[in-house]
């Protein structure tokens, strides 16, 4: 009898170390295989694309073009044509020089233009600028030199232009303006004068803008002022003709930027 306790005792052992032994799913029949996590790429918008800033428009100088007419229609087209009181000269005579120029700096170019007639000995010259869309003639200054010919001269320095006017004041003496645009007027921004001792030819006086400077001084604001420049010949001899005909050259160029059939 007690062998059978024993027996049973054993067998019940036997299986409960079985049942403890063997995994449990305490999920039941559910798959235990967790799914991927998906995350979206976040979304790439590309950056606005830059625009360039409109160029700015370009000036009307459609006034400037009605004035090149007007005198064309008065004075003729440029030509060079012999001088009429010195055989050895030839002369620019009608529309001669017309040129763009932007002498205040501020991107609208002035008109620079030189005529006259081919019977007279002095010919004129004008300048013009923009103002509320009309042209106004820069009137009051006497833009053409007359010191060793007839001409009109152009300086560039120190980023600005000149008209550089010029003559002799006496024998040994003579008188440079540098004129340039300030606030729509024509003004003298440089005054170069010598001056000569009438009892001491070599004692010379220089000043710029009326304050005496010594020679040294004198000298280095001269070549400042004149290294480039310019020149349009008016009145002349020989050696200045292919010159000239230069000049009658770039100035129906600039009529034709105008729009202007001659």
């Amino acid at each position: 009898m007690r062998k059978y306790i024993a027996l049973t005792l054993a067998l019940i052992f036997v299986m409960a170390f079985a049942a403890c032994s063997k995994p449990q799913n305490n999920s039941g029949n559910a798959d235990n295989t967790a799914e991927p996590v998906v995350t979206e790429a976040p979304e790439i918008t590309e950056a606005p694309e830059e625009t360039e800033a409109p160029a700015p428009a370009e000036p009307d100088y459609s006034a400037y073009a009605e004035i090149v007419r007007q005198r064309i229609a008065e004075y003729g087209a440029g030509e060079l044509t012999r001088h009429t009181g010195i055989e050895s000269l030839k002369q620019l005579s009608g529309v001669s020089v017309v040129r763009l120029i932007d002498f205040d700096d501020d991107g609208v170019d002035e008109l620079l233009l030189c005529c006259g007639a081919s019977s007279e000995f002095d010919p004129k010259a004008e300048l013009w600028t923009i103002k509320d869309g009309e042209a106004v003639n820069l009137e009051g200054k006497y833009i053409i030199s007359t010191r060793d010919g007839t001409y009109i001269d152009i300086a560039s320095a120190g980023g600005k232009s000149y008209i550089v006017t010029g003559w002799y004041l006496a024998l040994g003496e003579e008188k440079l303006s540098f004129l340039t645009l300030e606030d729509g007027k024509l003004v003298t921004a440089y005054e170069l004068c010598t001056n000569v001792d009438p009892e001491d030819a070599e004692n010379v006086a220089y000043t710029i803008n009326g304050e005496a400077v010594s020679s040294e001084e004198y000298a280095a604001k001269y070549n400042e002022l004149l290294e480039n420049v310019e020149r349009f010949d008016l009145i002349d001899g020989e050696f200045f003709w292919s010159m000239m005909e230069d000049v009658l050259a770039e100035t129906e160029r600039v009529i034709a930027e105008l729009g202007i059939e001659e």
